[in-house]
């Protein structure tokens, strides 16, 4: 049950340390938290190796390190915020596919989510291997 806390102490710090950046642009922000989230993961996972401690443990106390640098850091550079994009919904009226598009690509990946979490996985690899080894 630690593997929750760590993923939202990675979210959080990844958020705040690309809000810190001060980027200009939404997709900007979203790649400079992806960027930072890989980073963390791999930093905290060549810092803990050589001490054996690459678990949930390691890693919630790794992240909450990162996270009070971060919080610090966004702090004193005066608590910004990413930009968020500008919508106008005449834009939206003047291209009613593009609107379609989004509804269409949000509502699969609702529907991939919702099979990711119900559905057992059943490829061959899963099925002949590992699925095996959990049992014995």
């Amino acid at each position: 049950m630690m593997v929750l806390p760590a993923f939202a102490l990675l979210g959080a710090t990844a958020f705040l340390g690309s809000a810190s950046l001060r980027l200009r642009g939404l997709a900007a922000s979203l790649l400079a938290a992806y960027l930072l989230a890989a980073a963390e993961v791999v930093g905290l996972t060549l810092a803990l190796s050589p001490f054996h401690a690459v678990a949930a443990p390691g890693y919630v106390a790794g992240e909450a390190l990162v996270g009070a640098v971060v919080l610090l850091v966004w702090h004193r550079l005066g608590r910004p915020l990413p930009s968020r994009p500008a919508l106008e919904r005449r834009m939206l009226a003047r291209h009613p596919l593009l609107l379609t598009l989004g509804l269409v690509v949000g509502l699969t990946l609702l529907f991939e989510l919702f099979l990711a979490v119900v559905a057992p996985p059943n490829n061959w690899d899963s099925m002949t291997y590992h699925l095996a080894r959990a049992a014995a």
